[in-house]
């Protein structure tokens, strides 16, 4: 049977960009110290294009079974002996988990990042404006209980713009309360947080959020600084991607267009 030629996949990694990403998570995992790998995406806001996705450390691809320096450190401190059994397990699970995209198949609380979203909702709502004066003491007290700033002794005076600047969780706490909790839910559905993206590589993680039966207002306090329920990076991208294109949920995707020899 004559030989027939295959099809040209092209994608849409912009291979600089995706260099530079790949070289600053090397250098944010190294300053860091995160014990479970670090990744990053960039894409493009009004089509929801993958311009760069990577995550650190990685593996050879020309030599996906051997482990890299970052997970074979790991199984040396192990204190198992080569060739046991478990040495060979852990040996095989940090294989899978280098194997791993982690931008997509892991979930993570999104924290001080899920406050833009907050903001976006307290102000499509209307129930703040950007003259709205807030006060941090520390800590805010929510049906009884006391749930801390970050800045534990508290920030101060500070109006929207400088709640968000400083990361302030009383200012999100307030918004989140004027926002309620009914209203706050439709919104993390809207923004994407309750399904998987759809995009076109495989393992996609949807995340776990609260049913909305179960979410309180002690729930609602601390997820709008972003605490307490779990996304994928890919999520989150894509959300903040809805409040930087104005209002347009994207679906993410890699593969630009498919062709044959003859275009």
């Amino acid at each position: 049977i004559p030989a027939r030629d295959g099809y040209n996949l092209i994608t849409t990694i912009d291979s600089y960009v995706q260099a530079v990403l790949e070289e600053q998570l090397e250098i944010t995992l190294t300053e860091s110290g995160a014990k479970n790998r670090a990744c990053g995406i960039v894409m493009e806001v009004h089509t929801g294009a993958i311009v760069a996705m990577a995550t650190y450390p990685g593996f050879d691809l020309n030599n996906p079974w051997e482990l890299n320096e970052y997970s074979q450190k790991k199984l040396d401190a192990s204190g198992y002996t080569p060739g046991s059994d478990e040495y060979i397990k852990l040996s095989r699970d940090l294989l899978l988990e280098t194997w791993k995209n982690k931008a997509i198949t892991e979930i993570y609380m999104p924290g001080s990042t899920f406050k833009i979203m907050t903001v976006a909702m307290a102000l499509q709502e209307k129930e703040v404006t950007m003259e709205d004066r807030f006060f941090c003491s520390g800590s805010l007290n929510v049906l009884g209980t006391t749930i801390r700033c970050h800045k534990v002794t508290g920030h101060g005076s500070l109006d929207l713009t400088g709640g968000l600047q400083h990361s302030c969780n009383v200012t999100m706490m307030t918004l989140g309360a004027r926002i309620g909790t009914e209203r706050f839910y439709n919104y993390v559905k809207q923004f994407g947080y309750l399904e998987k993206t759809g995009i076109d590589l495989p393992g996609e993680d949807a995340g776990i959020f609260y049913s909305p039966t179960d979410f309180r207002e002690i729930d609602l306090a601390v997820s709008s600084f972003g605490q307490n329920f779990k996304i994928s990076p890919l999520q989150q991208i894509c959300a903040v991607a809805a409040v930087a294109n104005g209002g347009y949920l994207v679906t993410p995707y890699v593969v630009e267009r498919i062709t044959d020899n003859e275009g």
